[in-house]
């Protein structure tokens, strides 16, 4: 009876210590799995790494405290979530990351108050390795000391029948991590010595016995260790406690023999009372309808006594039995037939990989029976395609060896015939009524069809951004080929104007003048057109030198335009007269900050409309530049301004019907800005619209 009490407790003691086994393997395995993601480029970008973080919601699930990317010289590159001073902190005197750096394999280092959360926390740190297996960073990850996923089981209301019934114990840092007691967490193991039985389980033994405590309890204590962490749980009760039920027993079984001597006695003096022959006879009916000699039928009632009320009851719990068996092979019969004849592969697999149902349809899917895969359990992985293999051994490591629901994949598998299909995977965790994991139920799709409909489509898209690529190469081409004459034919023009090759009459000069004009409205289209190509193409081509912004880009811009503003009678407000040496010097692209005033003087043309004023100007900084120009009109509404500076974003006003233009105006303003150190940005004044930027001297 004692060894039976001892087994009994040392179960319990396997229970906790393998459900802290399957949750500790869980975030190690969670942890090497997102570490194989992180790529150099990753690595190198602490934002990205960060950004990285974040989306992995099962980091935040695992670890409360979160996860820090560690160097290899030991600081911390990123964080998340973010905790102060974390990133950028030094971790190399941490005996955790020192060992993941020298062994190259997981660690979980030693429990204590965290250096930034200021908590309890466990570390979990595992190895960051390139392609080649180089170590290249460590990812660490922080759980409360009080996670209940992790810890929760020593906490369980079961336990708290006696203050001191369990022990979190790590050997090598001869610590209490967690216990039943509260005031023993964190607190040091007793010295060698003093309980030479807790001396054999901080050495690795397994089992129970019998011993008095630090604190002078004589107890029956059970040990289990958990490898993956290096520590063990203990579980203890005191021998008053653990061995009572074996005195209650001796008590109870004294008073069972009692009764049942009494019983016996009023047995037989009942039988040879009453005639035994019914009952005889009810009997064999009994056994021949059991051993399925007869068929069920109620047994026959020839009396009122006792016997006949016990062959009466009898009847009606076979009547009862029958109705229940009735009722539960329809039952199976119905959930039969929905699993059955599900269109999808369907099937149920325990947690020790055993197949335990698969649905019909995988013969249609894969050419293997269910029967098949029940008896071979393996055959699953064996027929996926050898380049989708390890990402599915990934999926099967995290999510199958966990309770938790399994994100949806696609992979592809050789069928029984050598046929490739794609298959869409989901699997999902299974309980029973208790909570008790029973495995994972598995639907498996045939989407080939769908998927090579995915493929042609793609490659349909790469043609297309080929033939745009190709367009917009020719667009650059042409515009650079045009543009170059025209500046030529324009500078000969302007010294026609002025008399370079003789004075001209004054219809001849009035005919150059607008011929020029037209020109020089030409060479700004061609310098959109340069400007709108390399902007879709992201390849802004800046060349800059110094320039004078007010008469080479400024004045010019508004010559191009300035038919437009004489049909549109605008009132041009140049600000600009109060400079004291009548010129800005920047050093910038030319051509291209006379791309950003041609784009901000047509939107004020187009959109302050007929007798609008137009006014621009600046403002001297020190190390800076800034510019503004200015429309009178409606303001832009507040929802659309966001959309100003976007590729490809229009603002329609009310009453508009057709938009001129595709949305690269402001954009690409904003663009060449950027490329020159400045900014950009849109403020709505009563009555006008104002669009101001800074340049650097």
């Amino acid at each position: 009876m004692i060894t039976q009490i001892e087994t009994q407790q040392l179960s319990t003691a396997s229970y906790i210590a393998d459900s802290i086994e399957v949750q500790a393997k869980l975030r190690i395995n969670a942890l090497t799995t997102i570490a194989d993601r992180i790529t150099p480029d990753i690595l190198a970008n602490p934002r990205r790494l960060r950004e990285f973080l974040r989306d992995k919601p099962l980091l935040t699930t695992l670890f409360q405290k979160g996860c820090v990317v560690i160097s290899r010289e030991g600081i911390g590159i990123a964080d998340y979530p973010v905790l102060p001073g974390r990133a950028g902190a030094s971790y190399s005197d941490r005996e955790y990351f020192k060992e993941v750096v020298a062994t190259g394999r997981p660690v979980v280092g030693e429990p204590g108050s965290g250096r930034f959360s200021q908590e309890p926390v466990i570390r979990f740190a595992v190895p960051v390795m390139t392609s080649s297996g180089k170590l290249v960073a460590v990812l660490a990850g922080y759980t409360l000391a009080s996670d209940p996923s992790l810890l929760g089981s020593i906490k369980s209301p079961a336990y708290e029948d006696f203050p001191d019934r369990l022990l979190l114990v790590s050997p090598k840092d001869r610590i209490f991590i967690s216990a039943s007691d509260p005031m023993r967490i964190m607190q040091p193991t007793p010295k060698i010595g003093v309980n030479p039985l807790f001396d054999r389980f901080m050495a690795g033994f397994e089992g129970s016995g019998v011993t008095v405590n630090s604190r002078g309890l004589r107890m029956l204590l059970s040990a289990k260790q958990i490898p993956t962490l290096g520590w063990f749980i203990r579980v203890g009760l005191p021998t008053e406690m653990a061995f009572s039920s074996i005195r209650s027993m001796k008590d109870r079984a004294y008073l069972i023999a009692f009764i049942l001597s009494l019983l016996s006695t009023l047995l037989v003096w009942f039988i040879v009372r009453q005639a035994l022959r019914p009952l005889y006879n009810a009997s064999r009916l009994i056994r021949d309808i059991t051993e399925e000699r007869l068929p069920p039928q109620d047994i026959p009632v020839t009396q009122s006594d006792e016997v006949g009320q016990l062959l009466t009851s009898f009847n009606v719990h076979l009547n009862y039995r029958k109705r229940a068996e009735d009722t539960m092979r329809k039952s199976e019969e119905k959930f039969r037939t929905i699993a059955d004849f599900t269109y999808g592969w369907e099937y149920w697999i325990a947690p020790t990989d055993e197949i335990l149902y698969c649905s019909p349809s995988s013969t249609r899917i894969s050419g293997y029976s269910p029967e098949e895969f029940i008896k071979t359990p393996s055959l699953l992985q064996s027929i996926i395609h050898p380049g989708d293999m390890e990402f599915y051994r990934r999926h099967i490591e995290v999510f199958h060896n966990s309770y938790d629901d399994g994100e949806q994949i696609q992979f592809r598998i050789r069928t029984k015939n050598g046929d490739e299909r794609w298959i869409g995977h989901a699997c999902k965790a299974v309980f029973n009524e208790e909570g008790k994991f029973l495995g994972r139920r598995v639907s498996n799709r045939d989407i080939t069809d769908s998927k090579l409909k995915e493929m042609e489509i793609a490659e349909s898209r790469q043609h297309i951004n080929t033939l745009n690529d190709n367009i917009l190469k020719m667009l650059r081409i042409m515009s650079h080929d045009i543009r170059s004459p025209l500046i030529a034919a324009s500078a000969t023009l302007k010294l026609l104007l002025r008399g370079t090759y003789g004075k001209l009459d004054e219809s001849v000069f009035q005919t150059v003048k607008d011929l020029s004009i037209r020109i020089t409205q030409i060479i700004g289209l061609a310098e959109d057109c340069l400007a709108k190509a390399e902007a879709v193409d992201s390849e802004l081509q800046i060349e800059k030198n110094e320039i004078d912004l007010r008469r080479e880009v400024i004045e010019a811009v508004l010559a191009e335009l300035a038919t437009q503003i004489e049909q549109k009678n605008i009132f041009i407000d140049n600000r600009l007269g109060a400079i004291p040496t009548g010129t800005i010097t920047v050093n910038a692209g030319k051509m291209w900050l006379k791309v950003v005033y041609r784009n901000l003087f047509s939107n004020a043309i187009k959109y302050g409309g007929h007798g609008c004023t137009i006014a621009f100007g600046y403002e001297d900084h020190g190390s800076y530049y800034r510019f503004n120009v200015y429309n009178t009109g409606i303001p832009i509404p507040e929802d659309k301004r966001s959309i100003l500076f976007t590729k490809f974003g229009r603002v329609m006003r009310d009453g508009e019907t057709v938009q001129d233009g595709v949305g690269l105006g402001l954009f690409m303003t904003k663009e060449i800005i950027n490329q020159h150190g400045g900014d950009i940005w849109y403020e709505a004044k009563p009555g006008g619209n104002d669009f101001i930027f800074t340049l650097p001297k």
